[in-house]
């Protein structure tokens, strides 16, 4: 998978160093056995050393080290530690037997299936890996019943669509699975509500769909702070669907 590495950066001594980090499985249940492995090819520093080290932590405090092993099925420079996990790990890979403090470093860790939150997602939302953070939105949503918190995945997802994939037609089909899904009280709705009304009018043209829209918020939230810019919105839409409906008669 591609969206299970870690890409680690150092700057030292006027030079890059980078380990490739990726583990399989990338979501382990409780007391499976996990396959970390670390490219170091790219590694100025790493490529020629021997051994290399990992070093594991529940807490991130307090870290117990272990020697690696070169796995040539992989590449001859990667190395390879496979253990059973039973909670979310801290990890750190280099070249010291024992573990010292590298702050480049402290995101690295690995989650269990079932021990996903939404800092697991911000991580993954500010490193850019949104196909990551979709994942994880996925995984929270399916291991819960409260139906704020899967209104709140849903959202969050229909969110990177829309601000960060720039696909208005896919982002508006999420945010109107979220409207017909969820109880009006639901935050979530009230928001997809506007944005949709919004997506329709500004990104896709469907000028008819965010009236609709927007009059819709109206009546489900009638004393909202933002009915004086949907008022607005709507005064604009209905002058550009009377041209519309002009230019269509008149082409009759």
């Amino acid at each position: 998978m591609t969206n299970n590495k870690f890409l680690i950066l150092i700057l030292n001594f006027a030079y890059i160093l980078c380990i490739d980090v990726n583990w399989d499985p990338y979501l382990p249940a409780n007391g499976e056995e996990i396959t970390i492995f670390a490219d170091v090819s790219k590694n100025k520093e790493f490529q020629f050393r021997y051994p290399m080290y990992i070093h594991l932590s529940n807490d991130g405090k307090d870290y117990k080290s272990y020697q690696m092993k070169l796995d040539y099925l992989q590449k001859s420079s990667t190395w390879a530690y496979s253990f059973i996990i039973d909670s979310t790990t801290f990890f750190q890979i280099d070249n010291n037997k024992f573990y010292f403090k590298n702050e480049d470093w402290k995101n690295a860790k690995i989650v269990l299936e079932n021990n996903i939150d939404f800092h697991e997602v911000s991580v993954a939302l500010e490193s850019k890996k949104y196909n990551t953070a979709i994942n994880f939105l996925n995984q929270i949503k399916e291991n819960t019943e409260d139906i704020s918190i899967k209104a709140r995945t849903d959202y969050m997802i229909a969110e990177v669509f829309l601000n960060d994939f720039k696909d208005f037609s896919v982002a508006a089909d999420l945010y109107s699975d979220i409207i017909y899904s969820y109880p009006n009280h639901i935050i979530e709705v009230k928001k997809s509500l506007f944005t949709l009304a919004y997506i329709y009018a500004n990104h896709l043209d469907y000028f008819s769909d965010a009236i609709f829209f927007y009059k819709k918020f109206k009546s489900n939230y009638p004393s909202d702070d933002l009915i004086t810019s949907i008022d607005y919105e709507l005064n604009n839409l209905s002058k550009i669907n009377l041209e519309l409906k002009s230019l269509l008669n008149s082409s009759k």
